[in-house]
């Protein structure tokens, strides 16, 4: 799991996409992985941000593993709800439910 805390735009986003990367190589060693990105304290993220998310999908898919989105904030939702990522970047309530659903 990686927890994401403050703004996550422009200027944040080469960071988190880094470590989601070193995250993905480091968990697929013990086969496919699930990988929950944790937004509860993100109160703010422009679409350069999602971006870096989404953009290592391919990475975990490659290797058999998810990527899911866990208590993201009511703007981040707004976000996501204008661009069509659902499928790409599911959205849990709750971290827990993330880490269930196989």
């Amino acid at each position: 799991m990686v927890s994401v805390h403050g703004e996550l735009d422009l200027s944040t986003a080469p960071q988190l996409r880094l470590l989601l990367c070193e995250t993905i190589a480091l968990a697929r060693r013990d086969g496919p992985p699930t990988v929950v990105v944790d937004l509860a304290d993100v109160p703010f993220a422009d679409i350069s941000g999602l971006d870096a998310v989404a953009g290592v999908v391919p990475a975990v898919r490659a290797c058999g593993g998810r990527l899911r989105v866990a208590r993201a904030t009511p703007q981040i939702r707004r976000l996501l709800d204008l661009v069509p990522m659902p499928a790409l970047l599911p959205l849990y309530d709750e971290v827990e439910q993330a880490l269930e659903v196989v």
